[in-house]
């Protein structure tokens, strides 16, 4: 049986369902789209996963502006 097609971009397998779309979509057109070009429900159980991406996005952007300070200024 074949994979059903992502209702977003219509080329890769779909697997996650997007209750906005009411279409199934693949992970990468869910995650790149997502808040951005997909008005997501609050409820959405991928935003969990968005949420800690960009905690880790500012985390790493903390630690390269501490990584220019030289050690002895870190106060």
């Amino acid at each position: 049986m074949a994979k059903p097609k992502c209702g977003y971009c219509g080329q890769k397998a779909a697997k996650r369902y997007c209750p906005s779309l009411d279409k199934l979509l693949c992970p990468v057109c869910c995650g790149t789209n997502r808040l951005k070009n997909i008005s997501c429900k609050d409820d959405c159980r991928y935003l969990d996963h968005e949420e800690y991406q960009q905690k880790v996005r500012k985390q790493k952007e903390f630690n390269a502006i501490l990584a220019e300070i030289p050690h002895s200024e870190h106060n």
